[in-house]
């Protein structure tokens, strides 16, 4: 949502606990989880954030199904 790469929103979560809030990306620290508020979040772009549509699939795609089960080939173990 913010546009910027893992170590940037890394480096901006460091910088929020170093300053103790004062700047960089807002974050909860639930031991190795970090999270970022969402309405933090939408504070910092200025506006109420929205989910992204899911995508949508055309009616004729044809459906992903399991592979079979050959096991008479004797690839199909590795």
């Amino acid at each position: 949502m913010l546009r910027v790469g893992r170590t940037k929103a890394y480096a901006m979560a460091r910088e929020w606990r170093a300053t103790n809030g004062r700047s960089g990306l807002p974050v909860l620290d639930f031991g190795s989880v970090l999270r970022v508020p969402l309405h933090r979040l939408e504070a910092m772009v200025g506006g109420q954030l929205h989910a992204p549509a899911p995508m949508a699939v055309p009616a004729d795609a044809p459906a992903i199904t399991a592979p079979a089960d050959d096991s008479s080939d004797p690839r199909a173990r590795w």
